[in-house]
């Protein structure tokens, strides 16, 4: 594959969120919530930010990531840090 690394969709990311990117968390957890009458809990920031390990990062496979936060491009330098680490599969 030459420059390139093999990357899977199913593979671990860490994201550092800050304040809004979690109030958007928040907010996807309240519309769900609405949308399944109640079937999807409500979660709170303090729920969301007890899930980041030590170093302040956040754990999603990349999709998932995409789900969340794929439609804001735009907004992401407000809803997280650009820096994100990905999961080494070598390292397995």
């Amino acid at each position: 594959m030459g420059k390139y690394i093999s990357f899977n969709l199913n593979q671990y990311i860490k994201v550092k969120i800050k304040p809004n990117g979690y109030e958007k968390m928040v907010n996807t957890t309240e519309l769900l919530s609405l949308q399944t009458n109640g079937l999807i809990p409500i979660r709170d920031i303090a729920y969301f930010k007890c899930k980041e390990d030590t170093e302040g990062y956040f754990q999603f496979q990349f999709h998932q990531f995409l789900e969340e936060f794929g439609h804001d491009v735009t907004s992401l330098p407000e809803l997280i840090d650009l820096n994100i680490l990905i999961e080494n599969k070598n390292d397995n």
